[in-house]
């Protein structure tokens, strides 16, 4: 059993949100003794104090009873006296390309929710139907994924003005003290591929970038600029193309590139998915990968994997990204002020066979 030791949240309250979430999902039904005092601190690896301080809490909420010299177990409750704290989740409507890094970060949310109930409360396109999926959501706090491109430049105007409850942003690049969102550094990791490429001799870099409106994909612009600029290569405005993470409109960029007097020999793309249809395109143009033209994707999906040529990408922490906010937000339910207000997480670039470097899968 896992706990976070750095969090603001007291372990003793972890531990107490553990043992609810088994009681409640069924893991220990009611009559069931649950672990003895003295296994929970071996399994926690806490005082004995912590941990009676979390069985205190569950006796007084009506879960355990605790039976001397015989041990503590689970109540026959009512679930429907329970109230199970809601963690709503609204967030952008994604493109397919999109399902992996959604899927990773949902599953770092479930890791982290500590017995509540997490629900999707809905998924927007645009500012007005964020705005009515808000009014409707009966939760106790929210986390918002991916919404800047919806939340525009007033993002956190919106967002302090509508919202009256905790919440928590994940990939929305906000920079305010009262704001709390949790990203990773993708001014910093676009850098570094471009470095890479620049570093491999390649000087023409095209860049199919996702959606104009994100901040987020603003982020990797300004990294891709910063890498060029430093290396003394100037920005050219028609190597950079944007997809809105639509396959369709890559295969479309690659064509446009492909047509430009001085076309690149090096694409860089804001998704794996993405650096897939663009090795296709170049594929049926009658280009191989990487000899005629270098790819790098960014996420390190499964599929960066199983393509032939194995795609050059950058590993982003889409499950410790939603693990983390996760936890940001039940301090904020749980009344605990967080010492942290933006968490940037680092990203790794992985270096497979698309970029030409020649190596096997390596984790710089």
């Amino acid at each position: 059993m896992e706990l976070i030791r750095k969090s603001n949240l007291p372990l003793y309250v972890q531990i107490r949100n553990q043992l609810k979430q088994k009681i409640m999902n069924g893991e220990f039904k009611p009559l069931d003794f649950i672990p003895t005092e003295q296994e929970l601190c071996e399994d926690f690896g806490v005082s004995l104090i912590t941990v009676r301080q979390a069985l205190k809490d569950l006796v007084n909420e009506g879960l355990l009873c605790r039976v001397p010299r015989r041990g503590t177990y689970v109540t026959e409750f009512n679930s429907k006296e329970i109230k199970q704290k809601r963690i709503g989740i609204i967030m952008r409507s994604a493109k397919p390309s999109e399902s992996f890094f959604l899927t990773e970060t949902l599953r770092g949310v479930e890791n982290a929710n500590d017995g509540c109930q997490v629900i999707l409360a809905g998924t927007a396109t645009d500012s007005a139907q964020f705005i009515k999926i808000l009014e409707k959501a009966d939760v106790d706090g929210l986390l918002l994924v991916a919404l800047d491109p919806i939340l525009g430049r007033r993002g956190s105007a919106v967002l302090k003005d509508m919202i009256k409850m905790p919440f928590a942003l994940l990939y929305t690049h906000i920079y305010e003290p009262d704001i709390y969102t949790v990203f990773t550094d993708l001014r910093r990791s676009t850098a570094e591929v471009t470095d890479h490429l620049v570093g491999l001799g390649h000087t023409r870099i095209a860049f199919i970038n996702g959606m104009e409106a994100s901040q987020g994909d603003m982020e990797r612009l300004e990294g891709y600029r910063l890498s060029l600029e430093k290396h003394g290569i100037r920005f050219d405005e028609s190597l950079v193309l944007w997809d809105q993470y639509d396959t369709n409109n890559t295969s479309v960029a690659v064509d446009q590139l492909l047509k430009l007097t001085g076309p690149p020999t090096a694409i860089i793309a804001s998704e794996d998915e993405t650096a897939v249809e663009a090795i296709k395109t170049l594929k049926v143009h009658g280009l191989s990968v990487p000899k005629d033209m270098a790819v790098v994707g960014h996420n390190d999906s499964y599929v960066a994997k199983m393509m032939n040529p194995q795609i050059t990408t950058v590993s982003e922490p889409l499950f410790e990204t939603g693990r983390r906010a996760t936890w940001l937000l039940r301090n904020l339910m749980d009344g605990l002020e967080a010492e942290e207000h933006q968490i940037i997480l680092p990203t790794k670039l992985v270096v497979r066979e698309s970029c030409g470097a020649g190596l096997g899968a390596v984790t710089v």
